[in-house]
């Protein structure tokens, strides 16, 4: 609005913004479409007006992260693994939590414990997981999400060894528009994409094929104490991935998992939205699936998930993480932890 006109239209189009002073309103209007314009009255006339669209207040896009530490033990809570988009007013704390996370097998590697806190824990990319296994085998003394990206990624493939991958056109375009709503276009991995879904344009085809096979024997980790993980019936997918790589990669001997079991859906991998033009029908297809999380003894399929080490309801949490790391000084700082995440 141009500096002195007056607003004639309908009070519920005036949002009360008192963070830019007093008296001061924002001229909006609430949609399910996305729209582009709209028009308002402004001295009796009809004004049109651009509309820049505020993304859905998601909580779930919030992540909540939490340390504490004492001279054996540190423990950590992670509420998700989703990364917000990159226009979300979240995105930026997202990122530096998940390189806080990342980084945990560097910084408390001389621990004789840490707790990482997955209850409720839904999932999202499992970069984040397999970066923090990462942490504990690497010579890095940081690690940086995006400069070592390469490195990581050929790490993570790990957990997909021999794996069922499928690729499409239908699947290239969808994970190409995830990259760049991710704002993540200057990954190695981007121009792959692009030039595989090049490739499929020329000569449309479904192919279906297993990735290279690794040793786990080889691999040797950094750590010599205590890895516990905390789960419950809604940790999922990339939680769950996390602590098979974690019992793959460091052991029943460090690794001990306490709670209950945990969702169930470790299976299909790389899950993302198609939409059917002709049906309009919305639907979720993984692009690869899983094979090797069936040879951890205490995954017990879909739907039933990973069985803990230590069954704990939540009313003796603190007790069964004390048998384990035998800290006095951290029970008493997770002396809330049956009731929150801390």
């Amino acid at each position: 609005m141009k500096k002195g006109s007056v607003f004639t239209g309908n009070e519920e189009n005036l949002f009360y913004y008192p963070s830019k002073g007093e008296d001061i309103y924002r001229l909006g209007i609430f949609s399910k479409e996305k729209i582009q314009k709209a028009v308002f009255s402004v001295e009796g006339k009809s004004v049109e007006f651009s509309v820049s669209d505020d993304k859905e207040f998601l909580m779930q896009n919030l992540i909540k992260y939490h340390e504490i530490e004492t001279e054996n033990s540190g423990y950590a809570s992670l509420s998700s693994f989703l990364l917000p988009e990159l226009d979300s007013p979240y995105r930026k704390g997202a990122d530096i939590v998940f390189e806080k996370f990342a980084n945990l097998g560097i910084k408390w590697r001389n621990k004789k414990n840490i707790i990482i806190d997955l209850r409720s824990n839904l999932g999202g990319r499992m970069y984040y997981g397999k970066a923090f296994i990462y942490s504990f085998i690497c010579k890095n003394q940081y690690l940086n999400l995006k400069r070592d990206e390469k490195a990581i990624d050929k790490w993570r493939e790990i957990t997909l060894s021999g794996e069922l991958e499928l690729e499409s056109p239908a699947y290239l375009q969808n994970k190409l528009y995830y990259i760049e709503n991710s704002g993540e276009t200057d990954a190695y991995y981007y121009k792959q994409y692009k030039k595989k879904l090049k490739e499929q344009k020329s000569n449309p085809q479904v192919k279906i094929f297993k990735n290279e096979k690794y040793n786990f024997d080889k691999i040797t980790a950094g750590f010599n104490g205590n890895l516990i993980i905390l789960v419950d019936n809604h940790s999922a997918s990339a939680s769950e991935d996390l602590v098979f790589l974690a019992k793959k990669i460091l052991g029943n001997k460090t690794v001990k998992v306490i709670g209950e079991n945990t969702f169930g859906s470790d299976t299909y991998v790389d899950v993302l939205f198609y939409f059917l033009p002709n049906s309009h029908l919305s639907i979720k297809l993984g692009a690869q699936k899983n094979i090797s999380v069936s040879t951890l003894p205490e995954w017990h399929g879909e739907g039933l998930g990973i069985f803990p080490d230590y069954w704990s309801k939540g009313e003796d949490l603190n007790e069964t993480i004390f048998f384990v790391t035998q800290d006095e000084e951290m029970k008493k700082k997770l002396f809330d932890i049956e009731n929150r995440l801390m």
